[in-house]
């Protein structure tokens, strides 16, 4: 069985969407860690500047994200 990441930044040029790909990470976001953040289903919509700042504080917080 092989690890699964749990976000993944799937990159539509001028949006990005931050998916959950765990049932951790869906948590993490109705958790309130996204507040006010634009949805599209179970993803937030991200202005691509934002990718690697998110990224980083994802890390902290201890969850796996990739770009797709």
């Amino acid at each position: 069985m092989g690890t699964t990441t749990d976000f993944s930044f799937i990159d539509h040029g001028s949006i990005v969407l931050l998916m959950p790909r765990t049932p951790e990470a869906a948590e993490h976001l109705r958790s309130g860690a996204f507040d006010g953040a634009q949805v599209w289903g179970p993803a937030i919509v991200l202005e691509p500047r934002h990718v690697d700042t998110i990224a980083y504080a994802l890390e902290s917080d201890g969850f796996t994200a990739e770009l797709v």
